[in-house]
């Protein structure tokens, strides 16, 4: 937590990318709801943007859920400039690593940005 006392929380980007196409009072998009309310703090990293971005930019996505290029980037832009985006630590400084070599991506920033991983 930081001085405002919210918590700060990294969001893995399947989780986030659900929340994002959900519908409705869903577990996941409550996640959005509350960091949009400003209960929590979302941690990311500019690795963890671009690869919201890629998936988003998925031909399986946009046809799926209809998510306009529009709608596309008025997320995107509304993630870079309401989350704060922390500087990683380096893999080698990680003092645990998880099980999914890519999951290291989420505990490099939780770490980074003094964070909880949901």
């Amino acid at each position: 937590m930081r001085k405002d006392g919210k918590p700060r929380v990294v969001i893995d980007t399947n989780l986030l990318i659900s929340a994002i196409i959900s519908k409705g009072n869903s577990s996941p998009s409550q996640l959005l709801t509350v960091w949009r309310n400003k209960k929590i703090n979302l941690v990311l990293t500019d690795n963890l943007l671009a690869e919201i971005e890629a998936v988003f930019n998925r031909e399986k996505i946009f046809k799926t859920y209809h998510i306009s290029l529009n709608t596309r980037a008025l997320l995107l832009k509304e993630l870079r400039n309401n989350a704060n985006i922390v500087m990683p630590i380096k893999r080698g400084a990680l003092p645990l690593n998880s099980r999914d070599k890519k999951d290291d991506m989420l505990l490099m920033c939780a770490f980074g940005g003094i964070a909880i991983i949901s």
